[in-house]
């Protein structure tokens, strides 16, 4: 009986992560494939992904593949752009781009303005931040913003002590500062 289960389910999981993402890499139902990969499976897999993203150099070995493809394909579903005059194009609010289920899966309980999915509900979100990001309150805001900057670059001056010994560990107080000040 045992036997039956582990056969079926390694059967289900077989299919379902290794037949399946085969199949529709080849069938290519959103024309992926003309892109090149980041990896070699990265047409099929995540997984090549999430790799380089736990080795800590993703960025640098994207910006570095990006030197060679403007475009590269690196999940089943996902590509990367190598040009900064794309964000324009993917994020501007009248652009046909779905945000992926990363964001609602990797967002809180409530979703903020940047991992909203919805379009409706983004665009409800971005209404009530309009005016917090107008030009007027944000020249209002230069002052106080540069006022707390100066002081707090201050306190930090105050508090600079020379170079430490190796293994000594700094004063507690050398790390604190008020940010009210």
């Amino acid at each position: 009986m045992y036997v039956e289960i582990l056969a079926a389910l390694f059967l289900y999981f077989f299919t379902s992560y290794v037949i399946f993402p085969i199949i529709t890499y080849y069938r290519d139902p959103k024309l992926l494939r003309r892109y090149p990969n980041f990896y070699k499976l990265s047409g099929i897999s995540d997984l090549p992904y999430i790799y380089e993203a736990h080795k800590s150099f993703r960025s640098r070995n994207v910006y570095e593949a990006h030197k060679e493809h403007p475009v590269l394909r690196v999940g089943p579903n996902s590509l990367s752009y190598g040009d900064p005059r794309a964000i324009k194009d993917i994020y501007s609010h009248g652009t046909a781009c779905v945000k992926d289920r990363f964001y609602s899966e990797t967002g809180g309980a409530h979703a903020h303005l940047a991992d909203v999915v919805d379009k409706g509900e983004h665009a409800r979100k971005r209404k009530n931040l309009a005016s917090a990001y107008a030009l007027k309150n944000l020249e209002e805001w230069e002052y106080k913003v540069g006022d707390m900057t100066e002081r707090l670059v201050k306190a930090f001056d105050e508090r600079c002590t020379g170079p430490l010994l190796p293994g000594e560990l700094p004063k507690e107080e050398d790390l604190r500062v008020d940010y009210r000040m």
